[in-house]
């Protein structure tokens, strides 16, 4: 629908024209009155379709689309409203909804290649899938410590029906480090493997919302997790709860097979076509499974504000990031030798980071294979520590069934103490 924007003079000129004469009551030369009446109908509809698209190309949801229902109703026989409404609802995240209206849509021009392309993109998204991931995290702290974590996770999701939606995951990680305080307050070094695994079960209403029901296991515990999401015209509202999900966050978590409890709430919201933002607050209990299920408790506070075609150049965005959390309980142990240390390393931080980035998509994913990278630098202070650089890098290839990726990102100095973290990744996907 953006492509609407290089044409809009043009189109407005030859409609509007034909508008006025009407307006004026000039039939064109050489028509009877009564096709001229319809040439001028069809005139007219055709400008309102235009205001509809030029609605959604400008993130007017709501406008775009009483507009759109308003054509659908005098263009019966065209599939422009219906495929018009389909972009409005895959905007608002309704995918069911787009995916029947497209159906719609191609039904009243099976020769459309656009409408065809965006059905095969839509059942795309929502197909059977398989998923392996393989990430490497490298982390250099201050006093020699460090830790090699390596991450793989293999998974799968498919329908049942137009509605439902199972899937699992099952991951392992293999943690390899060197002068890591453990959870009973001894320094010493680690090399072993963790499990973990996700099974779910999604509802998706007709109108986009959704409701996912997880269990989540490791070695030691079991828990569970629900969330419900609900789009609007202007973004989406999700809200969450799990109880003992393991968690893998950092090294220290993973060792010990740390958990956590959370109750959280988000919101996405588009502001224009061009600006959004997004807020996730939640409270959190961690605990460790054969020692004690609250050691700590705190809040977290994430958010971003983005701001799209920087300088009118496509891809390019600026963003503000937030990335917080507020101890409001810990447990503190005295450590075998004298002092205190605290079973989970977690403290008061808050992460402001800059970004800028840039995006881009060029090939055809059918025929030749098409291609996607990221790349985004920045810089991030921690309000209670330590500032510096971070970077994220990822390119992906489709083609047919099979899509790759590889993605890259490196941090350094941002928080309590000196050190880096350089992660890894590789991602395989099979759709079917």
């Amino acid at each position: 629908m953006r492509r609407l924007l290089g044409i809009t003079v043009a189109l407005i000129s030859i409609v509007g024209g034909l508008g006025a004469a009407r307006a004026q009551g000039v039939p064109p030369a050489n028509v009877a009155p009564d096709a001229a009446e319809e040439v001028a109908r069809q005139g007219a509809l055709r400008l309102d379709l235009l205001q509809a698209q030029l609605l959604l190309a400008t993130g007017q949801l709501s406008a775009a689309r009483e507009a759109y229902q308003q054509l659908r109703g005098n263009m019966a026989d065209s599939a422009e409203p219906a495929s018009g409404l389909a972009e409005v609802a895959r905007s608002s995240g309704q995918s069911r909804l787009s995916g029947a209206l497209l159906a719609e849509a191609l039904l009243l021009a099976p020769d459309n290649p656009a409408i065809a392309q965006a059905l095969a993109a839509n059942q795309r998204a929502r197909a059977p899938r398989l998923r392996f991931d393989l990430d490497q995290r490298l982390q250099r702290g201050g006093g020699g410590s460090r830790a090699d974590i390596t991450i793989g996770e293999v998974g799968g999701q498919a329908p049942i029906g137009d509605a439902w939606r199972v899937g699992a995951t099952q991951g392992i990680a293999y943690v390899n480090a060197r002068k890591l305080q453990r959870a009973t307050g001894t320094i010493g070094n680690f090399s072993g493997v963790r499990e973990r695994t996700e099974v779910f079960v999604q509802y998706e209403r007709i109108e986009g919302q959704t409701f996912t029901a997880t269990v989540f296991a490791d070695e030691w515990s079991g828990g569970f997790g629900l969330m419900g999401r609900f789009p609007d015209d202007y973004g989406q509202t999700s809200l969450r709860a799990e109880y003992r999900r393991p968690i893998w966050e950092f090294v220290e978590a993973i060792i010990a097979g740390a958990t956590r409890d959370r109750v959280a709430v988000e919101r996405m919201q588009r502001f224009s076509e061009r600006l959004s933002a997004r807020i996730d607050a939640a409270l959190n209990r961690y605990g460790i499974p054969r020692d004690d299920d609250d050691v700590l408790r705190s809040a977290t506070l994430r958010g971003e504000v983005r701001l799209d075609t920087l300088g009118d150049v496509r891809g390019l965005s600026l963003a503000y990031v937030l990335d917080a959390e507020y101890v409001l309980r810990r447990d503190q142990r005295t450590a075998p030798g004298g002092g205190n240390f605290l079973a989970l390393p977690i403290r008061d931080r808050e992460v402001h980071a800059g970004l800028l980035a840039y995006a881009d998509t060029f090939g055809d994913a059918q025929a030749e294979g098409q291609f996607t990278w990221r790349t985004s630098i920045g810089y991030g202070a921690d309000r209670y520590g330590l500032s510096g650089p971070l970077a994220f890098a990822s390119v992906g290839y489709v083609r047919g069934a099979f899509e790759v990726s590889l993605r890259a990102g490196y941090v350094r100095n941002i928080g309590r103490a000196t050190g880096e973290t350089t992660s890894f990744g590789v991602g395989l996907t099979w759709v079917f």
